[in-house]
């Protein structure tokens, strides 16, 4: 059997968990740092809602996600099938959680931050080289949302994040969404 008729596991099929196999496949299963990491980490929302049949890839889908799929499709397919359990838990969860908490707070400041100079509005934070932060408020709750123009970036940066998780005084990763180029944070003191 070729890889390419090799299927990918799709017990218990959710939208988040596709979502959450694309970007743990962009992580480990191709070149870091490469375009193709880049796009499939970007992408992995739209290709996780559109996507029902790897061999009929929807109409309405771009000619730069349809390249990037049959260009990895294979290395895809393998990466689900290598054996063992592929943990997308924290993966999902993080997208549910962003999805249901924390993206109508970042459509709105997106709204604001648009053909504005970021620094005159009151929830900006500050910027440096990979990106600017805001300040925004969930459920009554103040958190600094730093958004970056680099999905390769953000990649990097939640690693130390998810590793540094209960070390105090360090900052503390509460979300992320590649596809809104953001990651959530504590607000540290």
């Amino acid at each position: 059997m070729e890889n390419s008729e090799i299927a990918p596991i799709v017990e218990n099929r959710t939208q988040e968990r596709l979502q959450a196999q694309v970007e743990l496949f962009a992580d480990r299963g191709v070149e870091e740092f490469s375009e193709d990491q880049k796009k499939l980490l970007k992408y992995s929302s739209e290709i996780s809602k559109k996507i029902d049949d790897w061999n009929n890839l929807p109409s309405d889908l771009s000619e730069n996600v349809v390249d990037l799929i049959k260009r990895n499709r294979d290395l895809y397919f393998v990466f689900l099938n290598q054996g063992g359990f592929l943990d997308t838990s924290l993966v999902e969860q993080n997208i549910k959680n962003y999805r249901d908490k924390f993206q109508p707070s970042i459509i709105e400041l997106k709204k604001k931050t648009a053909n504005r100079n970021p620094k005159e509005l009151p929830e900006y934070l500050g910027s440096g080289s990979n990106g600017s932060a805001f300040l925004i408020t969930v459920e009554g709750k103040k958190y600094a949302a730093k958004f970056s123009g680099s999905t390769t970036q953000i990649n990097f940066e939640i690693k130390p994040l998810i590793k540094a998780k209960g070390i105090p005084h360090t900052a503390q990763l509460v979300n992320y969404s590649f596809e809104d180029g953001v990651i959530i944070t504590e607000l540290l003191p």
